[in-house]
């Protein structure tokens, strides 16, 4: 402990560095976990939302984007338009 306190003493700008940069990063990551968990918990309104996966919504897209495609070919459009986009 003697030597840990002389060598912070002796260099406190280094010392004060290290420091800080530490501070930073773990902020960095505790916001990085913060941010992760808020997207991915269940809390309202998607109580659920752990049995929703990424894998999930991705094997959908294609399908989807192939069915719009088809959509636009039969000049059916897949919703009808609202009288506000009728201008």
């Amino acid at each position: 402990m003697k030597q840990l306190f002389n060598l912070i003493r002796q260099h406190r700008f280094y010392t004060a560095v290290c420091i800080v940069g530490t501070a930073i990063t773990l902020a960095f990551v505790m916001v990085v976990v913060m941010v992760y968990d808020f997207r991915t918990a269940d809390v309202a309104p998607e109580p659920l939302r752990s049995r929703t996966t990424a894998q999930a919504a991705r094997s959908r897209a294609p399908m989807a984007a192939k069915t719009m495609a088809r959509q636009d070919l039969a000049g059916s459009p897949s919703k009808p338009c609202s009288p506000l986009c009728r201008a």
